[in-house]
């Protein structure tokens, strides 16, 4: 699902138990969006540093500190789950 939709979703939210729901969407630690985002950064990292170029590993020290900071995102938001 598109992060749009589940933005229009939230912002529609009609109880405290959908907005949660939709909360937990973004910041399930296996499959929220968070999660997936970190996974394609760490995947483009990998892709850009097979090109063996500078470039590419300039890419790959930046896709891989996305998805770290991602990864921080999620732990630090992990407690928000089931309270947004």
């Amino acid at each position: 699902m598109p992060i749009r939709h589940l933005t229009d979703r939230m912002l529609g939210a009609d109880s405290y138990a959908r907005a949660a729901y939709h909360t937990e969407q973004v910041l399930h630690p296996d499959f929220g969006v968070l999660a997936r985002l970190s996974s394609f950064f760490e995947a483009a990292a990998e892709q850009a540093q097979a090109s063996g170029s500078d470039e590419g590993w300039e890419l790959h020290y930046r896709f891989a500190q996305a998805a770290a900071t991602l990864t921080a995102l999620g732990e630090e938001l992990a407690d928000a789950q089931g309270i947004a």
